[in-house]
């Protein structure tokens, strides 16, 4: 039972670490900057993050004595952890660029560069648009009532 609650605050503080690298700012926004469809991508990404966020604490309570539950949550966790390698999937790439710019001068170099930053991009959207439909469906399992979350089992 104990493993179980503690493996829900690490979930939490996990999102928590996300939110920070989703922030204004960081790399992974800059890295996107002057593209809207990946920015807004993004940003849909961490209001559902947030919402998961708030479910947690009832389904972490709620997992010992509901095995649909204790499912849901191990769906959740697996759905944040895609969304977690997405993410380093990005700062990778973000660095990556980032060094070749520093020591590329040729022009062919860098069509080639952003030859392939145009299929990176496409396949964050394609990661990210499943990470969101998951989470999507995920969290259309619970109802909030009166401002108590409550789950539906």
């Amino acid at each position: 039972m104990a493993a179980e609650l503690v493996g829900g605050a690490l979930l939490s503080g996990f999102i928590s670490v996300m939110f920070e690298r989703l922030a204004p700012g960081n790399v992974i926004l800059k890295f996107f900057r002057g593209k809207k469809d990946l920015v807004k991508l993004l940003d849909k990404l961490k209001i559902k993050l947030m919402s998961a966020n708030k479910l947690l604490s009832d389904a972490e309570e709620k997992q010992l004595t509901s095995s649909e539950v204790k499912k849901w949550l191990a769906e959740l966790t697996h759905v944040i952890y895609r969304a977690d390698f997405l993410m380093d999937k990005i700062e990778t790439k973000a660095l990556e660029r980032k060094i070749k710019n520093e020591s590329s001068t040729t022009n062919k170099i860098r069509n080639y560069t952003s030859t392939l930053t145009r299929k990176f991009e496409r396949s964050v959207i394609d990661e990210g648009s499943q990470i969101l439909e998951s989470l999507t469906l995920l969290l259309g399992e619970t109802n909030i009532c009166k401002g108590y979350m409550l789950l539906w089992w």
